[in-house]
């Protein structure tokens, strides 16, 4: 059974303990976020990673319209992923918006113990968690 573990106005993370997955859904008003609501977002799941142990983690970004500043991927890769590792997270995928090109095998990202996918649709994301 999933529950809602979190809600603010830029999205939600729900738990699925029986498929071992923590998932965030962002919502279309992610396009008047600032860099400080992104991080705070990215804070929380992480922290709800650490303390629920998924073994999957999915970002669903298909209304996701906010644009990071230029030194947020440092700031994730230095924060963020090592707290993922920690979490145990065996794979990690995104869920892409309509008519985004595939983006080819997964593959751990910089500092990350776990592949990252970026998927066209939620079947080929299913699909993949699926795999052994």
């Amino acid at each position: 059974m999933t529950t809602e573990l979190d809600r603010d106005d830029f999205g939600r993370i729900t738990h699925d303990p029986a498929t071992g997955r923590l998932e965030l859904e962002w919502f279309e008003s992610t396009a008047n976020m600032t860099d400080q609501d992104f991080r705070r977002s990215l804070d929380r799941l992480a922290e709800l990673a650490e303390e629920h142990r998924p073994r999957h983690v999915v970002i669903d970004v298909t209304l996701f319209g906010f644009a990071p500043g230029p030194d947020t991927a440092h700031w994730r890769e230095e924060t963020i992923i090592p707290r993922y590792n920690d979490a145990g997270i065996e794979k990690f995928g995104f869920v892409m918006p309509p008519g985004s090109p595939p983006s080819g095998e997964p593959v751990p990202e910089p500092g990350a113990d776990f592949p990252t996918g970026w998927f066209a649709s939620r079947a080929a994301l299913e699909a993949w968690l699926k795999q052994p």
